[in-house]
C-alpha cells in the first residue's frame, strides 16, 4: 500500500481478504522478515562491500558466482537486498551486479524519482519501470561493467 500505483481497488481487495480466515501475522513474517542463513551472509557481504559514488547518491554492489556458492545462496536470496541499498539516506540509485557462471552480468536497478531506472537500463538494452529495472551485459568483465554503468548513471543524474 506504499507505492504510488496503489489504488482504491487495492484497498477494496484487501478488505475482501480480511473477511477470509487468514493468519496475517504468519503471512507478513514469511513475506517480509523470515530469512535464510545464506541470505543473511550474502547481505553481510553485499552491505560491507557496497561502494558509494556521486557524493553518496549512487550505491553499487557486485556478487560473484563463487561468493554465492560459498554461502549456498540462490537468486531468491538476493531478493529485497537492492531495496535496502536504495533506502540508505541520500541514495538516489542502487545497483547490484551479479556475475553469472556463463560470464554474463545481470544488473538490478532501483531508483528514486530523481533518475529513471528504465531509462538507465535501456541505455544497455535492458528495461523495466521508472523505479525498478534490470539488464544483462555481455562481453565485458565485472570491473568494466561497473565502470560503464557508473559512468552512465552519473551522466543521467
Amino acid at each position: 500500500f506504499v507505492y504510488s500505483n496503489t489504488t482504491q481497488r487495492s484497498f477494496a481487495m484487501a478488505a475482501d481478504l480480511m473477511d477470509s480466515d487468514l493468519d496475517l501475522n504468519r503471512i507478513a513474517y514469511r513475506l517480509f522478515y523470515q530469512s535464510s542463513q545464506a541470505r543473511l551472509r550474502l547481505m553481510g557481504l553485499i552491505f560491507s562491500r557496497a561502494r558509494f559514488s556521486q557524493g553518496g547518491r549512487i550505491v553499487l554492489a557486485s556478487v560473484r558466482p563463487e561468493q554465492m556458492q560459498a554461502f549456498g545462496a540462490t537468486d531468491d536470496d538476493l531478493d529485497g537486498i537492492i531495496g535496502q541499498l536504495r533506502n540508505v539516506s541520500g541514495v538516489e540509485l542502487a545497483m547490484i551486479l551479479r556475475l553469472q557462471p556463463d560470464g554474463n552480468i545481470r544488473i538490478n536497478i532501483r531508483s528514486s524519482p530523481v533518475i529513471d531506472a528504465a531509462n538507465l537500463a535501456g541505455q544497455f538494452g535492458g528495461g523495466g519501470h521508472p523505479r525498478a529495472a534490470g539488464m544483462t551485459l555481455t562481453g565485458m568483465s565485472l570491473k568494466e561493467a561497473e565502470a560503464a554503468v557508473l559512468q552512465k548513471a552519473g551522466e543521467l543524474l
